[in-house]
């Protein structure tokens, strides 16, 4: 009623509830760790309490209780926190495998092939939105167009950067910054993106900055030694070799100190080996499209470039930014966001804002941003250097041989999957039945499986995306079920047995928008979410 009928990003936060401290018993939320543990040794757990839930019972468990009611009182969010700073920040493995994600490109081919149009067009998107969030302008993303979200998560979107450390890594939001960070072949360009005067570059500037760096190609052989590659290894290694570049060592410490202050990380990939970079104004050269550019997509269209979004070259990604925007040579591009700062509905708000623009900003005939530089040309790219001690060229190899394990171990499959219709009388959602389907089909490769699904709670104040137990014992039921249809399948209500597809798998998710404590991820900790009203 206050904020009026257009209201801002931040207009609606303070109608915003704080998470419930009325936590749940806490034998209560035992009992359902343990039932969700059961279904990983089904024959190993038994039916009552095991000896170590009976010992944390009566031990550090109502100790640890009323810590976390006393978080409840004092704080918007007793729980967000502690996800960030244990499962996230704390996580000491690589970032592509633990710690970040991707989003793709639209189905079918690119609105242009010339990679430093696309790029440019995508990174005023950007920087439109960063804006946008700086005013407080952004309209607040409501909930069936009437529950407000959690905004806060927008404010660390972009300048963003996490910072490694020995026993835990730390987030750091810079103010903000007037020029891009550029990895291209294995080599930092720093790109300015204000003329004279403080004005905002216009596309067609932006592109003929970013074609600036295609011309600098650098010589044929091995990308040249840079630390990037160790962004992508164990932060332990990490903190400690950029403690060692931060306290001199013969490093360029204006290098380092460079990708952390961008709003956005740009990446783009090497240029194929068969000819020169386009120049601006030349035609487009459409052919046969490359499997990635079908509409629909064949299964395994999509591996490769899915792939390079999640990894990519070592020494052409920066994995500690919040975001990175990648520009494949055919024109499409990808994002590749790190996860400690926030949940994928924020980054997925970005992309889908940044993919309308693009469009709506267009191209020429020649595939080129429209329109001419306004004034005088701007300071061009310029490259940064690195000098990198012993103690760090020394540990470079070991990093390169634990991403090359890490990528050839990585099974990565895309499936275009057409929108599943929910059997009738039943209350799944689509959503929520492709989720089932890959359970189950996990279910029967590898039998019972510690899996979790997101369960966004930004309904709350500083809400997080927590997550739920996926495989649990009705899944396993219906998987029984399936295969022999004269099994019942327990009723989660009443214990009685159910045919329906029901089979017990919403009272873990129903249940949370309430405050109701379920276990997550084997912690026992209480959680919340949506979901639809009982």
């Amino acid at each position: 009623m206050f904020a009026g009928r257009r209201p801002g990003l931040r207009s609606l936060q303070g109608a915003l509830p704080a998470l419930p401290p009325s936590l749940p018993p806490l034998g209560q939320t035992v009992r359902q760790a343990v039932e969700s543990l059961q279904t990983l040794d089904p024959g190993g757990v038994g039916e009552g309490l095991p000896p170590l839930a009976q010992s944390f019972l009566g031990g550090p468990g109502p100790q640890i209780q009323r810590w976390l009611r006393l978080r409840g009182w004092a704080l918007p969010s007793y729980l967000s926190e502690l996800w960030e700073e244990q499962l996230h920040l704390g996580a000491r493995g690589p970032l592509p495998s633990t710690g970040s994600y991707y989003l793709m490109d639209l189905l079918g081919p690119p609105p242009t092939r010339v990679r430093a149009a696309r790029a440019a067009n995508v990174a005023v998107a950007f920087l439109r939105f960063r804006r946008l969030v700086r005013d407080g302008t952004l309209p607040p993303v409501l909930f069936r167009g009437s529950l407000p979200t959690c905004s806060a998560q927008y404010e660390r979107l972009f300048d963003t950067t996490r910072l490694p450390g020995e026993h835990r890594d730390h987030l750091r939001h810079f103010g903000g910054g007037s020029d891009l960070a550029v990895l291209f072949g294995g080599r930092l360009f720093r790109v300015p993106l204000r003329a004279g005067g403080g004005r905002p570059l216009s596309p067609p500037e932006l592109q003929r900055q970013f074609q600036k760096v295609l011309e600098q190609e650098g010589e044929a052989g091995p990308p040249p030694e840079t630390p990037a590659v160790l962004t992508a290894g164990d932060r332990c290694r990490w903190a400690r070799a950029r403690a060692l570049l931060l306290a001199g060592g013969g490093s360029q410490r204006g290098g380092l100190g460079g990708p952390r202050g961008r709003p956005v990380r740009h990446r783009l990939r090497p240029l194929p080996q068969r000819g020169p970079p386009q120049k601006r104004g030349s035609p487009q050269k459409m052919g046969n499209p490359p499997p990635e550019e079908r509409d629909p997509p064949r299964d395994g269209d999509l591996d490769n470039e899915a792939k390079a979004l999640l990894l990519g070259p070592p020494h052409n990604r920066w994995f500690d930014k919040s975001l990175t925007l990648v520009v494949f040579p055919s024109g499409r591009v990808g994002l590749n966001v790190e996860h400690s700062w926030g949940d994928p509905p924020v980054a997925w708000h970005l992309w889908e804002f940044a993919l309308a623009l693009d469009r709506s900003l267009g191209y020429d005939e020649s595939g080129n941003c429209p329109g001419d530089g306004q004034g005088r040309d701007p300071e061009p790219p310029m490259e940064l250097h690195w000098e990198l001690p012993p103690q760090v060229s020394g540990v470079l190899p070991q990093a390169r041989e634990q991403f090359q394990a890490m990528a050839e171990g990585l099974q990565l499959h895309v499936v275009s999957v057409e929108e599943p219709l929910g059997p009738s009388g039943t209350p799944e959602s689509p959503q929520e039945l492709l989720p089932l389907a890959l359970e189950l089909a996990l279910v029967r490769e590898r039998g019972p499986a510690l899996t979790y699904e997101p369960i966004p709670t930004r309904l709350f104040l500083e809400g997080r995306a927590d997550g739920a137990r996926g495989v649990g014992r009705p899944l396993l039921e219906l998987e029984r079920a399936l295969r022999d249809p004269q099994t019942p399948v327990r009723n989660p209500e009443n214990g009685a047995g159910d045919p329906k597809m029901g089979m017990g798998k919403p009272k873990w998710g129903w249940g949370n928008q309430n405050g109701d404590g379920e276990p997550k991820m084997g912690m026992g900790k209480p959680k919340v979410g949506w979901g639809p009203p009982k």
